[in-house]
């Protein structure tokens, strides 16, 4: 697991898991309760940074016992927006200067020029993935604590 997180919990079991169900379920997650006290929650890719913080999980584990709750989540929307964020500028570059080299009459230093989009990516591309994998950590750390608060039994 990419993130995990475990805080201390006296409640209702029951309206803890309930808590995370209704958050994921809002979210579009696939749901999957293998027991009383666990929830598995699928989630689809994160193809912008437009969609809720959540959408940064791919698969996440909640479990909650009488003492504690613990998520452990895999944050595969995250790793799918960086590698976005890292290759595609560069792509395009590349894809832009191919172009420039096949058109007759452009100067030989037009697909140098192609290039210069995609100088400040080189700073805005790691600045971009931290800025979305913090994101959905804040997301699920407030999951935690929001399902922590929950009323007691």
């Amino acid at each position: 697991m990419d993130y995990t997180i475990s805080i201390p919990f006296k409640g209702s079991v029951n309206s803890a898991m309930e808590a995370a169900r209704s958050y994921f379920m809002a979210s579009g997650f696939k749901l999957d309760q293998p027991r009383e006290n666990e929830l598995i929650a699928l989630g689809q890719r994160m193809y912008s940074t437009k969609q809720g913080p959540i959408s940064g999980v791919s698969r996440a584990r909640i479990s909650v016992s009488s003492n504690s709750i613990e998520i452990s989540a895999e944050l595969g929307g995250v790793k799918f927006m960086k590698q976005f964020l890292y290759l595609f500028p560069p792509a395009l570059a590349g894809f832009l200067a191919l172009i420039f080299i096949f058109i007759p009459g452009v100067p030989g230093y037009a697909p140098l020029i192609a290039a210069l989009p995609v100088l400040p990516w080189v700073v805005l591309s790691p600045l971009m993935a931290g800025w979305i994998r913090n994101r959905t950590i804040q997301a699920l750390d407030t999951l935690a604590h929001n399902m922590a608060g929950t009323m007691k039994s």
